[in-house]
């Protein structure tokens, strides 16, 4: 593969496209390393807790504005040293704070709670304060709203912690926005991916590019996954999702084998949840993807699969469709919106299964229990959450009952389906 390396604020470095990262989500740490966020000498050093002074230092590159101090601001900051500008110019501006004893102890290991204050201010977040306790509350209890991943508020904090956090920031304010997050396949010259290696083995995939793909341009990207008995290159053609899409990037994995079908294995440390992150690593290094704007959908088994990556991997997915499918996941990250669609006579997968998988996400969005009718009407849904929520659930009793070949089936992919969900994702 060839890696053609831009100086801009958007395409990574050469060092940081090529560098293997020890990260839970190395995207994330590429974009905000390209932006100079995070500086590490070709070595992040991404497993060590973050400091004081690394914390000043950072949330001082990111906020942007503040001047530069001109005396020295406390007692153990020593004139001249690296962290000594941060320092001072912020906490000039209430932004940090040292102790009664006047020191500010640079070489301290930052709690949680220290990170969302001034990371959070950093970005420009007003956090009303309050008399309670702990201090830490209002901010704890905005970053929820917010659909932020949980920061533990008395822990020690790591480098790629803190990264994760900055970059959840930043695509927070792409969804508010509605505006790109550039991967660091951005600029990069791709062949057409056939198979991704994962957890030592070697899974097929079908790409399906945009007829005119510009890798210059970020593209919405779609996981597609199969059920038990239909297989990728079978979902492709009935899932029609991509008849009329022409700028998102469809994919379509394929599982194990099981028996005499296929099965996706759940969980936060299961083989197939490592699939998905390893999918989307080499989707987003190879091709220009907007990581604020990754979507899966499943049916039936792959509905389950893609319900349970919603609930374990929201900080990183904006929206999931699922048909016919359940949830296994039950402890979510973040926040996501989500279309279930499920009849209500599936007499493969029971209705609970789909209503599981419904409240699962009306909890992990903390939406109110009144839906409204929504779009599309012939699907049956309702929307919980108002037009403006950025993370809405829509809800479908679909009445279609026969397969294609005419059969009473339930359980089937009804036609119209597709686009449908295309829909969903596009208004989001």
């Amino acid at each position: 593969m060839k890696i053609f390396c831009i100086l801009s604020l958007i395409i990574l470095s050469c060092f940081a496209s090529a560098q293997t990262l020890e990260s839970r989500y190395p995207e994330a740490v590429r974009y905000v390393v390209a932006r100079g966020i995070i500086q590490g000498n070709n070595n992040l050093r991404l497993q060590e807790n973050v400091t004081r002074a690394e914390l000043a230092v950072i949330a001082y590159r990111l906020y942007g504005a503040a001047r530069p101090g001109e005396v020295r601001c406390f007692s153990d900051v020593p004139r001249g040293s690296w962290y000594e500008t941060a320092v001072c110019s912020l906490a000039g501006q209430e932004i940090i704070s040292g102790f009664e004893d006047g020191t500010f102890r640079p070489t301290q290991p930052v709690q949680g709670a220290e990170v969302l204050k001034i990371i959070m201010s950093a970005f420009n977040i007003e956090v009303e304060e309050s008399d309670s306790q702990p201090w830490y509350a209002p901010y704890l209890q905005l970053a929820s709203d917010l659909g932020l991943p949980t920061v533990e508020p008395v822990n020690s904090v790591t480098r790629d912690d803190l990264v994760q956090f900055i970059f959840n920031l930043y695509k927070l304010r792409a969804v508010q926005q509605n505006v790109a997050l550039s991967s660091s396949g951005c600029g990069v010259s791709a062949e057409l991916l056939s198979a991704v290696t994962s957890s030592g083995i070697t899974r097929s995939v079908i790409t399906d590019l945009p007829e005119n793909y510009d890798s210059t341009t970020p593209h919405n990207i779609v996981f597609a996954f199969h059920g038990r008995t239909s297989d990728n290159a079978q979902v492709q053609g009935y899932y029609d999702l991509d008849t009329e899409s022409s700028n998102t990037i469809f994919v379509y994995p394929a599982a194990l084998g099981d028996g005499g079908g296929f099965t996706w294995a759940n969980g936060d440390n299961a083989v197939d949840t490592q699939l998905f992150d390893d999918l989307l690593e080499v989707y987003a290094t190879n091709y220009c993807v907007d990581l604020a704007k990754v979507y899966v959908v499943g049916h039936s088994l792959g509905a389950s699969y893609t319900t349970s990556l919603g609930c374990l991997r929201g900080d990183r997915i904006r929206a999931v469709a699922a048909l016919g499918g359940g949830i296994s996941a039950d402890t979510c990250t973040g926040k996501i919106a989500a279309m279930v669609l499920h009849n209500p006579d599936d007499n493969l997968v029971p209705l609970s299964e789909g209503e599981r998988a419904r409240d699962t996400f009306l909890t992990q969005n903390a939406l109110p229990l009144e839906p409204v009718p929504t779009e599309p009407s012939e699907f049956n849904c309702a929307r919980y959450g108002s037009e403006e929520t950025l993370y809405p659930v829509v809800w479908c009793l679909q009445p279609f009952s026969d397969s294609f070949n005419g059969e009473f089936y339930p359980h089937t992919w009804p036609q119209g389906a597709g686009p449908a969900i295309m829909e969903f994702f596009d208004n989001l």
